[in-house]
């Protein structure tokens, strides 16, 4: 659960709707602490090499015709190849959550306290 401005977020609401744009991609949703307010969402998507004309735009517009407004990511991380996996196979939606928290303290676009 993440928490934005006065609703708390189900991730794997989140998470669902970007897979009905493509089943062939893998999502991780995570919450950013952002400089203002509550946690911001993020979404974490490796696509596979077929699946290059999935961009930002086409993750953000489909998510806006499927999901409220405040469920819509406010910042979406494409990557190539797959997304990193716990022992038990799933994907290890701690370590995304830290990798990118670190990359928006490194960008200055989080609250420097939490980090």
């Amino acid at each position: 659960m993440s928490a934005r401005g006065p609703y708390r977020l189900n991730q794997t609401e989140i998470e669902e709707a970007i897979y009905s744009l493509s089943s062939d991609l893998e999502v991780c949703v995570v919450g950013v602490p952002p400089k203002v307010l509550s946690q911001a969402v993020a979404a974490i998507i490796a696509r596979p090499p077929q699946w290059q004309e999935v961009t930002r735009e086409f993750v953000i517009r489909g998510c806006r015709s499927i999901l409220l407004n405040f469920m819509v990511p406010g910042h979406v991380e494409l990557v190539d190849g797959s997304l990193p996996r716990n022992t038990n196979g799933k994907i290890d939606r701690k370590m995304l959550s830290m990798d990118f928290q670190k990359l928006f303290c490194h960008l200055d676009l989080c609250c420097a306290r939490l980090c």
